[in-house]
């Protein structure tokens, strides 16, 4: 037999939900060790989230990220009631534009009979009133809410138990690159030398 690889050490900082859930996907993979990084507890943008979801967005690379994600949480066996995923609808309503039906075609590529495009007509049928001349509106069915906060106490606690993957509680002290592309992280409980770092922090984190 040959020699033993070592598994691939990553470290995840930041324990929101996009934290939290890259971990969570990351000790799916072979040959790989995660521990996530949870920071100084407090508030924090997924606590303070209302956990709306849905396929459709303006902005293109916005729009692939929501319909991968989406399609994600309908097809992981578990994740859908882990997550508390309620489906209520949604309505977008903007001016129409060129390019809002291949936009809209994009989301039903993944969410087949999900999203339509109706006209200021049929909006006011559905009882929006005093909208703007030129309005339309994207409806989306497979569209609603998460419970952003328990889907990530649900997965920190699946992570802490796993064989692979490691909690660190606690704030980072400090990042120390290496010359081979390595880096060491200090936090409270020690030290530890990872291959890869990821900082999934946003701007409610401090410094």
């Amino acid at each position: 037999p040959g020699p033993v690889s070592s598994p691939m050490r990553i470290c995840v900082i930041g324990a929101g939900i996009a934290g939290t859930l890259l971990a969570w996907r990351l000790r799916s993979y072979p040959a790989v060790e995660v521990d996530l990084v949870t920071g100084v507890p407090g508030p924090d943008a997924t606590a303070a989230s209302g956990g709306g979801v849905r396929g459709f967005e303006t902005h293109p690379e916005q729009r692939r990220l929501a319909v991968e994600s989406l399609a994600e949480l309908f097809e992981t066996p578990g994740l859908l009631d882990q997550a508390g995923y309620t489906e209520t609808g949604s309505t977008y309503l903007m001016a129409g534009y060129d390019g809002l039906e291949d936009a809209v075609a994009e989301v039903e590529h993944l969410h087949p009979g999900s999203t339509e495009v109706v006209d200021g007509s049929t909006l006011r049928r559905l009882g929006w009133h005093g909208l703007p001349d030129g309005s339309v509106g994207v409806l989306e069915k497979r569209a609603g809410f998460i419970r952003p906060d328990h889907l990530r106490a649900l997965v920190i606690d699946q992570l802490a138990r796993s064989e692979n993957s490691r909690v660190v509680t606690g704030p980072v002290l400090g990042l120390v690159p290496h010359p081979d592309g390595s880096v060491t992280c200090r936090t409270p409980s020690g030290s530890d030398r990872y291959d890869v770092v990821v900082v999934a922090a946003g701007p409610w984190t401090p410094g």
